[in-house]
């Protein structure tokens, strides 16, 4: 493959939020929220005099500054800063991107899209959108594989038909069923119903027809402390679900 066209801005939103383990409600859990999702207390929302609340970004970043608004003040254990800071580090540069081999998926798969996935114990969990399948044709709204396959260097077995087991014997099946809506809508227009987003172009390949799509980051695979990350992308006119080796800094595995 010859990777051409390769937005290390993308690149590094993608990196960035597959390796921080939470998003936007992950936030708002640490601004306040509990674990199960309830708003805090009126107490817990502000101080005396509408001030911040105590553990928000904001007021932790100035309690980690010095009397002098200068370096991050020590913690009470001692040598380790406290967690929030006012910015986030910045991303090292790319100096190697390359080929990485393919995901070897269920044989009866012809196509995922898009492919985020976490490790649990020992093994890889990926949960999919749409996926089409084989011999014969079939469609799916969403699916899910399992793996113990944790060394991506010559590509990744994901072979299982389900995220819970590694069990490879039949077809993947649908996690989330469709809606009533839904089956109507596919029956009155006579199309599958899948769940689509609006395509974002991170990268480009050679020779190919149609504009690989779907790339993620998976960091249950990275190694040299995050300096080697791998990124799947879903390519179109193979349908495989292929593997890019990011590495940053001094290149190597």
């Amino acid at each position: 493959m010859n990777l051409r066209h390769l937005s290390a801005a993308g690149v590094a939103a993608v990196v960035l939020l597959a390796g921080s383990g939470c998003g936007p409600q992950g936030q708002n859990q640490t601004q306040g929220r509990s674990q199960t999702g309830t708003a805090p207390s009126a107490g817990a929302g502000a101080g005396a005099g509408g001030a911040a609340p105590s553990n928000s970004p904001s007021s932790t970043a100035a309690a980690s500054r010095g009397a002098s608004g200068g370096a991050p003040a020590k913690s009470a254990a001692g040598n380790a800063p406290p967690p929030f800071f006012a910015a986030v580090p910045a991303v090292p540069e790319v100096s190697e991107a390359v080929a990485a081999g393919a995901v070897r998926q269920q044989q009866r798969v012809a196509g995922r899209d898009n492919g985020q996935s976490t490790r649990h114990g020992d093994r890889s969990v990926w949960i999919f959108d749409d996926t089409t399948l084989k011999e014969p044709w079939g469609f799916l709204s969403n699916s899910g594989a399992a793996t113990k396959d944790l060394d991506a260097g010559d590509g990744i077995d994901l072979t299982s038909n389900n995220p819970v087991t590694v069990d490879a014997s039949k077809a993947p099946v649908e996690l989330i069923p469709r809606s009533a809506a839904e089956k109507a809508y596919e029956q009155a227009n006579k199309v599958p119903f899948g769940l689509w987003s609006k395509p974002v172009k991170a990268m480009a390949t050679a020779g190919g027809k149609a504009t690989d799509y779907a790339l993620f980051g998976h960091p249950e695979y990275a190694r040299r402390d995050g300096l080697v990350q791998y990124l799947s992308y879903f390519h179109p006119d193979s349908g495989e679900r292929r593997l890019i080796r990011l590495t940053f800094g001094p290149a190597g595995t």
